[in-house]
């Protein structure tokens, strides 16, 4: 992975394409210095990482060993966004899935009684 401002963690053997979107996002916001890394072309670069401004994680499986290395990457300074986490990676940066914050219908859809004010969610 060569250097670039954003880095964007995909995989394409993932059933989730999310990351397609985050890339048409950044694309059609003006913000083409970003470098998509692939984990099915091998593992983190941490050094590609650590240059980055940004690490976008968009919806991807990832090993423990692949969230202990962004987490470690945020220890040390270093700024995660992540979209859409599953719950282990969620939890391994202090998150709480949206389910364990705010019941859902049937359908899938918030359902609140009141004001609803979420804050460290996934």
């Amino acid at each position: 992975m060569t250097h670039a401002p954003i880095a964007v963690i995909a995989h394409r053997d993932d059933p989730n394409r999310f990351h397609r979107y985050v890339e048409e996002i950044l694309l059609a916001e003006g913000y083409p210095w970003f470098r998509v890394h692939d984990l099915t072309d091998g593992p983190l670069d941490a050094g590609a990482l650590r240059a980055a401004a940004v690490v976008v994680v968009a919806a991807v499986t990832l090993t423990a060993e692949q969230e202990q290395e962004l987490a470690a990457l945020t220890a040390a300074g270093g700024r995660v966004l992540l979209l859409r986490p599953g719950h282990r990676l969620a939890r391994a940066f202090g998150l709480e899935p949206f389910e364990a914050l705010a019941p859902l219908s049937s359908s899938g859809s918030l359902e609140a009684d009141g004001p609803l004010i979420l804050r460290g969610m996934a």
